[in-house]
């Protein structure tokens, strides 16, 4: 069996070398679990729901619904590389994230729902050449807020004090004590705040209607502090999510 248990941490683990799984099947499984004496003394994983309706077919519930314990998530092993999970519908877990990123290089999971499209949950899954180029987007990714923030963070984010101290001070003065204060102050900055935020938080690339957007959440995981819609280099949406399209829209100055 693909699928485990894992108790303590509140993860359903699917494990190597299983890269796609339905969702009837992760259903079955996690109800078989529950139904053990161990899963009968801890908290439900799901709460049962049953099937939704087919959109293509009215009055007829052909798709199931998973929703996650607020406490539970899903995760692929480290190294899965492209994995997907698809007929039928998955929410709830963590912040309302039901995906828990592997943490290893080039891992992305795919959501696929008859109803709500696919959404791509990236997370830390991202490689460290893509991390590098999405990271290097130009500004115009970001809000005019935003944009007029970052282009206005020279050595004015120093007190007339301490910039008077720091030009003062021949080099061999300045005591380790002296760089930590320094370091404390211009990083404790509302605006280097945010663009460590922009660095290293959860993205996620998801499909709203017929656009691809990437948006990057605040420390709680669920507020986003950024929205783009994607495009290629063309500058034109893109409307699916084939091989080399994030590439195109990495490569692209739209």
């Amino acid at each position: 069996m693909p699928l485990v248990i894992d108790w303590p941490n509140s993860i359903v683990s699917i494990t190597s070398p299983t890269v796609s799984v339905d969702m009837q099947t992760l259903h079955d499984f996690i109800e078989d679990r529950m139904a053990t004496p161990c899963g009968l003394t801890c908290e439900n994983i799901i709460s049962p729901e049953g099937k939704i309706e087919d959109p293509s077919n009215p009055g007829v519930y052909s798709q199931i619904i998973i929703i996650l314990s607020s406490t539970w998530q899903i995760q692929f092993w480290q190294g899965s590389g492209y994995t997907r999970i698809y007929g039928g519908k998955l929410v709830g877990g963590v912040n309302d994230q039901p995906i828990k990123a592997t943490g290893y290089a080039g891992d992305i999971t795919v959501l696929e729902s008859p109803v709500d499209g696919v959404t791509v949950v990236s997370g830390s899954g991202l490689s460290t050449e893509q991390n590098d180029k999405l990271m290097g987007l130009p500004e115009t990714t970001l809000t005019t807020t935003q944009d007029s923030k970052l282009m206005n963070l020279p050595d004015v984010t120093l007190t007339s004090e301490q910039e008077t101290k720091l030009m003062g001070l021949p080099d061999e003065t300045i005591t380790e004590q002296d760089c930590m204060n320094i370091a404390t102050d211009v990083w404790g900055n509302s605006n280097a705040v945010l663009i460590l935020k922009i660095l290293k938080n959860k993205r996620t690339v998801q499909k709203v209607g017929s656009e691809w957007k990437l948006t990057i959440y605040d420390d709680d995981g669920s507020t986003p502090i950024l929205d783009k819609v994607l495009k290629d280099v063309a500058g034109s949406n893109i409307n699916d999510l084939v091989a080399g399209a994030i590439a195109q829209e990495l490569a692209s100055s739209v």
